[in-house]
């Protein structure tokens, strides 16, 4: 595994309330790498193994500087609790678009500052990745290239008709989450497809036989597999549009 740095650092959000991130790095490229990623977890947030795991293999293979925020400001979903019902409802209510825009604006612009970043990337896992592909849509926030694992509960008439980032979408074919399950990606790459704001730059994949979360948190060894190939799809996504010749 290549040396990383990482740390907890804070931020300003674009709404000036402080905001917590897990910061990872290539320890020998991060002094010219001018790359970065933020990257937006699943219900579960910033701290846990999950989701630095996924930042420090971003942060090797892309050789990126990657900030994973708390976009839940220290109130995520409790793991072991199922994200459905009446009570993930109302909590998930609690973090409504600007709010979530505000801390990726700040993280781009920490990013910027302390780590000289020119070409920024999302990365979204579950919620996450339904929150990246909106934020690009609606305009709010901008990137060079958005990576969403199994997105849920996104504006799938806004992402299709507005969405001008190259974008890559990874789906699970057991999955049955809404934006998520096989007919929501089939619908995305339709959708995708026909825009001319693209132009052909995206892709989607659907591994059949996949749980939701297989890739970042694989249930057994088959999914390990996949969540590899995975994994190694977003990297290859990332090294072609976050390159210094696109600047």
């Amino acid at each position: 595994p290549a040396p990383l740095v990482t740390e907890e650092v804070t931020f300003a959000a674009a709404d000036g309330r402080p905001t917590r991130a897990y910061y990872a790095a290539h320890r020998a490229a991060m002094a010219e790498s001018t790359k970065g990623i933020v990257l937006l977890t699943d219900v579960y947030g910033w701290a846990t193994e999950e989701a630095r795991a996924a930042a420090d293999r971003l942060a090797a293979s892309c050789e990126a500087h990657v900030l994973v925020p708390d976009l839940f400001r220290g109130r995520p979903w409790q793991q072991g609790d199922k994200p459905a019902g009446e009570a993930f409802e109302a909590w998930r209510r609690a973090f409504p678009a600007p709010r979530v825009y505000a801390d990726l604006l700040g993280a781009q612009a920490h990013l910027n500052a302390q780590c000289e970043v020119e070409l920024v990337g999302l990365c979204g896992f579950c919620w996450g990745g339904g929150r990246a592909l909106e934020a690009l849509a609606s305009g709010a926030v901008a990137a060079h290239a958005v990576a969403a694992f199994y997105p849920t509960r996104y504006d799938a008439r806004l992402v299709a008709a507005e969405l001008d980032v190259p974008a890559l979408a990874i789906f699970a074919g057991k999955d049955s989450i809404p934006g998520a399950d096989p007919a929501a990606a089939r619908a995305l790459e339709a959708g995708l497809g026909a825009s001319p704001r693209l132009r052909g730059d995206f892709f989607v994949r659907v591994f059949d036989g996949q749980p939701h979360g297989f890739a970042h948190s694989p249930p057994d060894e088959g999914a390990l597999r996949d969540g590899d190939a995975a994994f190694k799809l977003a990297e290859a996504w990332f090294d072609k549009y976050l390159h210094p010749a696109r600047l």
